[in-house]
């Protein structure tokens, strides 16, 4: 009995969202799923819906992949007028938090204005936002439209607009709104580090519009202005290589928004890994798996091998929910996507994959029930179908190691690639030690003999899989930290801990520290001073790039 018709994962998760093509699907908005932290931010919302002044600007920062457009997505439904998509918003919400949908069902549509990043001044973009927004807000209202719509489209043409004049017009369209009796002005920038990478080339001045809008944002009145940027890194990262005081301007601008980090924990993208899966097994295989699941739970548990936070009881729960992945794969997993991938963009894309080595691709391999997804076969989906693993130099060298002891292993072992976690080949094992190695530190999951055995079903076949391993010197036992390694030479992450010295650093300013630090000796101009008698000669400065010009110098 093949398990592909058993077990099943909802692929409209494996989809990247855009907010502005996307907006208006009941079916993407059915497919999310609120995480805690999600849910905290949606809360705060709630609590700026009020009248009192408040913050009511947020930066969403966080990595590719790490949910920030799929969140901006949900809310920007929650306030959407009366149809499908809002339903399916409000529904997701009730799922988790019915007090908090019974809040969001009180208000009437807004305005919402969506706009990605690109190369091109911000306040350009943003008033072709606003002016599909207010067409789209007062379309098939009843009475005439307001003149601020008008105000707008005009401007829109002239295609030049100085920032006061922009905020005139969002204040005006805010009033429009208030006395419409709707709901508030919702603005969503995406991406919107394409922004602040073209006003870095023109010089920074634009970013102070974002300022003035947050600025906006903190009034409190009928019709609030909710404002949200996403960015995958924070403002002051973007200003690198600029002067000092315009770094420091954009500091301040960053300290409009109420920062939050859009990276979840392993615990959190488990439980939303496990909310994807669903299956047709029997009553009696369901609890078969149950209780493998927390048998292994238990012993990944003594051997401090889950989340901190991950209680055993609820590992037990993830791992029965999605099952035929191996426990040990599927703790290693988020964190081989988040290190060196695009977080849950890559790890989704993995679970509805139909690429070699993809999960629907092992599952359609698995040939009866009790067979697991092992590791081995996450780190081939890795190898051959996500390159951008081996695009960093920093993680090239490890991952090279790992390839070159499996290969050693294949070459000499000579067994494909199959069995049950009772009989591994050592590929299998090898693949297995590699791919902790990659993402263990001194505590978490990692290669240790408790953690190993549990693909294997007693200690004796562990030993006679491992053996040969250690024979050939493929993997070597690390005593000092516990664990199983493939490659030789001291724990010491030191490619590690230099880019931690190196961003304990800043920005360095290597012409400004040379210049003040080495006593540069003047430069003679000795065939002129032969020539003419008159001793003369060139100091010497240091300057790069970003030095100002500076005009030659001769002295007596």
């Amino acid at each position: 009995m093949s398990l592909v018709d058993k077990i099943h994962v909802n692929t409209r998760y494996t989809r990247s969202i855009n907010v502005e093509r996307d907006r208006g699907s009941p079916s993407i908005v059915e497919a999310y799923l609120p995480t805690a932290r999600s849910i905290d931010l949606v809360e705060d919302v709630a609590a700026a819906l009020g009248t009192t002044d408040q913050p009511r600007a947020w930066s969403l920062i966080g990595p590719y992949g790490s949910g920030k457009s799929s969140f901006a997505l949900f809310l920007h439904e929650l306030f959407g007028p009366a149809g499908g998509a809002r339903k399916a918003a409000a529904k997701v919400l009730a799922g988790e938090r019915p007090d908090l949908a019974r809040r969001f069902a009180r208000q009437d549509g807004w305005c919402r204005v969506v706009l990605t990043g690109s190369e091109e001044p911000l306040a350009i973009r943003l008033l072709a936002a606003l002016d599909d927004a207010a067409t789209d807000f007062w379309a098939g209202k009843r009475g005439r439209k307001p003149a601020v719509v008008e105000d707008i489209r005009r401007a829109r043409k002239r295609r030049k607009i100085a920032d006061s004049r922009l905020l005139a017009l969002v204040d005006s369209l805010q009033a429009a709104i208030e006395k419409n009796g709707a709901g508030g002005l919702l603005i969503v920038i995406d991406e919107l580090g394409k922004f602040l990478e073209y006003e870095v080339r023109q010089g920074g001045g634009g970013v102070f519009l974002l300022q003035q809008l947050a600025e906006r944002a903190f009034r409190g009145r009928k019709a609030n202005l909710l404002f949200f940027v996403l960015l995958h890194q924070g403002f002051d990262l973007y200003a690198r290589g600029m002067g000092e005081r315009l770094k420091n301007d954009w500091a301040k601008v960053q300290g409009r928004f109420e920062s939050v980090s859009f990276v979840e924990t392993p615990e959190q993208t488990l439980r939303v890994v496990a909310a994807a899966f669903s299956n047709s097994l029997s009553q009696t295989q369901r609890e078969a798996v149950r209780k493998k699941a927390t048998g292994i739970a238990k012993a990944i548990s003594r051997a401090k091998g889950l989340p901190t936070s991950l209680q055993e009881t609820v590992a037990a729960d993830i791992f029965s929910a999605c099952y035929p992945i191996h426990p040990i794969a599927l703790l290693a997993l988020p964190q081989l996507c988040q290190r060196f991938a695009q977080n849950e963009r890559t790890l989704f894309s993995y679970l509805g994959s139909r690429e070699p080595h993809g999960f629907q691709d092992s599952l359609a391999s698995l040939t009866k029930f009790g067979d697991w997804v092992l590791p081995s076969q996450i780190y081939d989906y890795f190898i051959h179908n996500q390159p951008a693993v081996l695009a960093d130099p920093l993680t090239h060298r490890r991952w090279a190691e790992v390839v070159t002891a499996v290969d050693r292993v294949e070459a000499a072992d000579g067994l494909a690639e199959s069995g049950t976690a009772d009989e591994l080949p050592s590929p299998v094992l090898a693949k297995t030690v590699g791919v902790l190695n990659l993402i263990s530190r001194s505590e978490g999951l990692k290669a240790s003999e408790d953690i190993l055995r549990q693909l294997f079903a007693s200690r004796r076949l562990f030993q006679e899989a491992i053996q040969p391993l250690l024979d050939t010197s493929v993997v070597q036992y690390r005593r000092f930290s516990g664990e199983y390694r493939v490659w030789q030479g001291t724990d010491f992450d030191i490619d590690e801990r230099t880019d931690e010295e190196k961003d304990k650093l800043g920005e360095f300013d290597l012409a400004a520290s040379l210049g003040d630090r080495t006593a540069a000796t003047p430069v003679l101009a000795r065939r002129h001073s032969v020539r003419t008698g008159a001793l003369r000669h060139f100091d010497v400065s240091f300057v790069d790039a970003r030095s100002p010009r500076l005009a030659p110098t001769t002295r007596l």
